[in-house]
């Protein structure tokens, strides 16, 4: 079996996705506590889909999963 792992940040959720249907076995492995993820601490740092990102996610196929107010 070959199977590789990534992170859950952006640049490890777009390269998993993009190796859909490359017959390897993706596993996703976040080291942030669900807790963390779900109420994230306001620490100055924006998330932000920007322009770019957006055309990367379109082009994974991901992009229609975005809900439109977060577009």
């Amino acid at each position: 079996m070959r199977h590789r792992d990534f992170g859950g940040g952006r640049a490890g959720l777009s390269f998993a996705c993009s190796l859909a249907g490359s017959g390897l076995d993706v596993r996703i492995v976040e080291q942030a506590l669900l807790e963390a993820i779900e109420a994230p601490k306001d620490d100055g740092r924006a998330i932000a889909l920007n322009h770019a990102w957006m055309d990367i996610l379109g082009r994974l196929g991901a992009a229609s999963h975005i809900p439109e107010d977060l577009k």
